[in-house]
């Protein structure tokens, strides 16, 4: 079995696209945090179909989501010889963890929510 499951701010503002035969593909990558002092992981997410579309319409860079999927690694060599490695997460749900500001709230205090359970934080 493969799934994953991480949380992260988007990089990017996410990228729809259509298939050939009309299905909605929208790409976007995520930062995931993992101790404080360590640089965060990047994971380039994949969601298909209805998901595509809502998340293309409501999310954008820095957006915070919580997203499971199956995951697949490429390694490569950067242009120093480095051996790096590619995170690739094809979506099956994708949570969005911000807030929706009230209709009365200015558009400047809009925060994200603090989520119940930080993932960052868990000791394994």
């Amino acid at each position: 079995m493969n799934i994953w499951m991480g949380s992260g701010n988007l990089g990017r503002d996410p990228e729809l696209r259509a298939t050939a035969s009309g299905t909605s593909v929208c790409d976007f990558s995520i930062a995931v945090q993992g101790r404080k002092d360590d640089p965060p992981t990047w994971f380039r997410v994949t969601a298909w179909e209805k998901q595509a579309e809502a998340c293309a319409e409501y999310l954008k860079k820095g957006s915070k989501v919580l997203v499971t999927g199956d995951i697949r690694t490429d390694e490569y060599e950067d242009k120093e010889g480095t051996k790096r490695q590619k995170w690739w997460v094809n979506a099956r749900q994708v949570e969005f963890l911000d807030r929706k500001p009230r209709e009365d709230e200015p558009q400047e205090s809009y925060s994200p929510r603090e989520s119940a359970a930080d993932y960052n934080d868990l000791p394994f």
